[in-house]
C-alpha cells in the first residue's frame, strides 16, 4: 500500500468515525451499534473459576418450525438456571415464551395463550433468578413472570383497565427488584414489583404536568436504579430511584443553556454510574454518579473545551474501558478506576493523531479483548490487561473483527466473517493458537450469521441458519439436536489426454463420463462446489407483530421485521368500520435492517378525522359488556413488503385486533 493510498483510507475512517460521534446513540442493550458497523456487546464477567463452554462443534438445539420457515428465536435471557427465548413453533402454539436447559429434550414452549394466536412476549428481563417479561393474553398487556415451569409462570397483577388505554415497557432489576414503566393515554409512571401483586405498585410520577416522562436507560447499581427523564421543566437529565417517592430525585442539571441534554451509556462500575454526557462549555465526556446530586459530577475533561467523544464503555473487574479522543493520539483505548487520577490512556496503537479506533470491546476474565487498526491500518484482534505492556495483538490474522462478541472467564466468543466462510462463529483463549472458527454452521460464502450470543447455564447459546432449516436456536457443544450431514458430490473422474503421440487429438476434449481402467497415478481430481444459485426471494423473512395491540389518542400500530439479509422494508394498513365507507388507512415510512436483525416499523392514521372513527369505534368496544365484545371487535389488517438489495420483493400480511 503507497504512502497516498493509505493517506485516504486513514482520511475515510476519520470521516466515518465523525460521523459514528455525531449520530444519535441509542441506550445499551444486549446488543449495540458501534462504529464501521461493528456491534459489541458488554457482559459481566462470569464468577465460575473455568470457562463453563466446551468450545465444541456448535449443535442445533431444535427445529422449533421444522422445515426453510425461521422460528424467529429473539429475547435471549438467562436466569442462570435457564434460558428464556422468545419463538413461533410451525402454527400450533404460536409466537410464545420458550425455555431450554441446554437439551432438545429440555427446550419447549410455555403456552400462554393456548392456540396458535400467541401471547408475544416481550422485555424479558431477569431479576434475582426471575423472569418477568410482558404478554398479552384476554386482558391485554400485563406483567408475567416465569421459573420455567408452566404452572411457575403466571401473571403477577391485573394492570390493565378496560375504560382506558396502558402499556408496560422498560422492565429492569436493580437488586432484588423489577422496575418498569407504566403509562396511562399520554402520562407515564415508574412502577416496582417483587413479583407478587401486593408488591406491586407505582414509585413515582416524575413529570406531573402534561406529557409523557419518556424515561429510558434504565441501569441497576446494586438497589438503586438510574434512568434519564424529562421532567417538562429541566428537559432530559439523569434520575436516581431507590423504589420509593422520597428517594426518586433528578440528579443533574447538566446544561441550563440546553433544553435537551443528551446521555449514553449508562454502565455500572462498581457501586458507582458512569455515563456520558454534553456540556457548552466541554462537550461530550465521561461522567459519574453515586446516586447523590453532590455525588454526579463529571470525571474528567480530555479535551478541553473540545470533545472527547468517549464511547464502548466496559467494565473488566472494576475497571472501566473505554475509546476516547484527547486531540492528540486520535482515537485510543483508554481506562479509568472512577477518578480522574485514576482516568489514562492505556497505549497508543497507531501512534500520531490519526488512531486505532479501537471497538468492540468485550470482558474475559481480568482481560478485555478488542478490535483495532495497526501502524499498517490493518484490523486485528487485541487483548489487554489495562497496561501499554499488556496490550498485544491476539492472532496475526488481518481483517479479524470481532463482531456479537460475548466473554467467558477464559475465553471469547465472537462473529467474524472470512471470504471463503461468510460470518460464523469464532473463539479466542488470548492466544495466536487458541483463536479459530469453532463451526462451519453454513459451508459456503455466505455464513450463518449467528446473532444474541448468550451463555446460561455454562452452555453457549446463539441463532444462526444453516441454509436448510431457517433461523433457529444452537449451542456450542455437542449435546442438541445434529442436522443431517449433506452428502458430499461425487468427483468426476479425468483421464489425461495425450499431447503427442499418433492417439493425440488435441482438438477433441476429454470424454463427458469416460470409463477409468488401472491406471499408476490417481485418476480423480478435487470435487469443485456448484455456484450459487440465483438470488430469486429474500431469506429468512421475520414479521413480528402481535395478534392484539393497544390504540393510544394518536392511532399507530407497531411491528417488526427483518430478514437474514439486509432489507428494506414498508407497510399500509387499513381498517374497515361500521358505517363508514372508506376504509381507514395506515401508513408507515420505510425502514431499513441488516442482514438477520430487525427494524420497528410505525403505522399511523395521519388523518384527524379517520383516527377519531377509529377511537370512537375502540371506545364502544371497549365499554360493551365481554359478551358482546367480540361483535364490535376492530381489526387492522397490514400489508408488509420486504425487498431485499437484488430488488426481490416479498409481501406478508397480519390481522391485528385493536384493544
Amino acid at each position: 500500500m503507497t504512502t497516498r493510498q493509505r493517506q485516504r483510507r486513514l482520511r475515510r475512517r476519520k470521516a466515518a468515525a465523525a460521523q459514528a460521534r455525531t449520530s444519535p446513540r441509542r441506550g445499551r442493550a444486549l446488543v449495540t451499534g458501534s462504529v464501521l458497523g461493528v456491534a459489541a456487546l458488554t457482559v459481566p464477567v462470569a464468577t465460575q473459576a473455568a470457562d463453563p463452554v466446551d468450545p465444541g462443534a456448535p449443535s442445533m438445539m431444535r427445529d422449533i418450525r421444522p422445515g426453510a420457515l425461521s422460528s424467529e428465536p429473539d429475547n435471549l435471557t438467562s436466569t442462570g438456571s435457564h434460558l428464556f427465548f422468545t419463538a413461533t413453533d410451525d402454527g400450533s402454539v404460536g409466537r410464545e415464551l420458550w425455555v431450554s436447559d441446554g437439551t432438545t429434550g429440555g427446550t419447549r414452549a410455555i403456552d400462554i395463550v393456548p392456540g396458535d394466536s400467541g401471547s408475544y412476549p416481550d422485555e424479558l428481563t431477569a431479576v434475582g433468578g426471575t423472569l418477568f417479561f410482558t404478554a398479552y393474553d384476554e386482558d391485554g398487556q400485563e406483567l408475567w413472570r416465569s421459573d420455567g415451569t408452566a404452572a411457575g409462570t403466571r401473571k403477577v397483577t391485573d394492570l390493565d383497565d378496560a375504560y382506558e388505554y396502558s402499556y408496560i415497557s422498560r422492565l429492569a432489576g436493580a437488586g432484588d427488584t423489577l422496575f418498569f414503566t407504566r403509562g396511562v393515554g399520554d402520562s407515564e409512571a415508574l412502577w416496582r414489583s417483587d413479583g407478587t401483586a401486593a408488591g406491586t405498585g407505582p414509585v413515582a410520577d416524575v413529570r406531573a404536568s402534561e406529557g409523557g416522562a419518556y424515561m429510558r436507560d434504565f441501569t441497576g447499581v446494586g438497589d438503586t436504579l438510574f434512568f434519564t427523564a424529562d421532567d417538562g421543566v429541566h428537559g432530559r437529565e439523569l434520575w436516581s430511584s431507590d423504589g420509593t417517592a422520597a428517594g426518586t430525585r433528578r440528579l443533574t442539571d447538566v446544561d441550563v443553556d440546553t433544553e435537551y441534554s443528551l446521555f449514553s451509556d449508562l454502565t455500572a462500575v462498581g457501586d458507582r454510574l458512569v455515563f456520558i454526557t454534553e456540556q457548552t462549555a466541554t462537550g461530550r465526556e465521561l461522567w459519574a454518579s453515586d446516586g447523590t446530586v453532590a455525588g454526579t459530577a463529571p470525571l474528567q475533561d480530555l479535551r478541553g473545551a473540545d470533545s472527547g467523544y468517549p464511547q464502548e464503555l466496559t467494565e473488566v473487574g472494576g475497571t472501566l474501558f473505554f475509546t476516547a479522543n484527547d486531540g492528540v493520539s486520535g482515537d485510543e483505548l483508554w481506562r479509568t478506576d472512577g477518578t480522574a487520577a485514576g482516568t489514562q490512556q492505556v497505549t497508543d496503537l497507531y501512534p500520531g493523531p490519526g488512531g486505532s479506533y479501537p471497538r468492540s470491546l468485550v470482558a474475559s476474565g481480568d482481560d478485555l479483548f478488542f478490535a483495532a487498526y495497526d501502524e499498517a491500518y490493518e484490523t486485528y484482534l487485541w487483548r489487554s490487561d489495562g497496561t501499554a505492556a499488556g496490550t498485544e495483538r491476539v492472532a496475526n490474522v488481518a481483517g479479524l473483527s470481532p463482531r456479537e462478541a460475548i466473554g467467558t472467564d477464559s475465553r471469547i466468543y465472537f462473529t467474524a466473517s472470512r471470504t471463503e466462510h461468510g460470518r460464523e462463529l469464532w473463539t479466542s483463549d488470548g492466544t495466536a493458537g487458541g483463536t479459530r472458527m469453532v463451526g462451519d454452521v453454513r459451508p459456503g460464502v455466505y455464513g450463518s450469521n449467528p446473532y444474541y450470543l448468550t451463555e446460561s447455564n455454562g452452555v453457549l447459546f446463539f441463532t444462526a441458519q444453516d441454509g436448510t432449516h431457517g433461523r433457529e436456536l444452537w449451542r456450542v457443544g455437542a449435546s442438541g439436536y445434529v442436522p443431517p450431514t449433506p452428502t458430499p458430490p461425487v468427483p468426476t473422474p479425468t483421464v489425461p489426454v495425450p499431447t503427442s503421440g499418433p492417439t493425440a487429438t488435441p482438438t477433441s476434449p476429454p470424454p463427458t463420463n469416460p470409463t477409468v481402467g488401472p491406471t499408476t497415478g490417481p485418476t480423480t481430481g478435487p470435487a469443485t462446489a456448484p455456484p450459487p444459485g440465483p438470488d430469486t426471494i429474500v431469506s429468512g423473512v421475520q414479521a413480528a407483530a402481535p395478534k392484539q395491540q393497544k390504540i393510544r389518542k394518536k392511532v399507530a400500530l407497531t411491528t417488526r421485521i427483518g430478514a437474514d439479509e439486509a432489507i428494506t422494508a414498508t407497510a399500509t394498513g387499513k381498517i374497515t368500520l361500521k358505517g363508514v365507507k372508506k376504509p381507514v388507512a395506515f401508513r408507515g415510512t420505510p425502514v431499513q435492517a441488516a442482514a438477520g436483525q430487525q427494524a420497528r416499523l410505525t403505522l399511523r392514521v395521519t388523518s384527524k378525522k379517520l383516527a377519531a372513527q377509529v377511537l370512537k369505534a375502540l371506545a364502544r368496544y371497549r365499554k360493551a359488556p365481554k359478551a358482546q365484545q367480540k361483535k364490535l371487535a376492530v381489526k387492522a389488517v397490514l400489508t408488509l413488503s420486504i425487498t431485499d438489495a437484488a430488488g426481490n420483493k416479498q409481501t406478508v400480511k397480519r390481522t391485528i385486533r385493536l384493544v
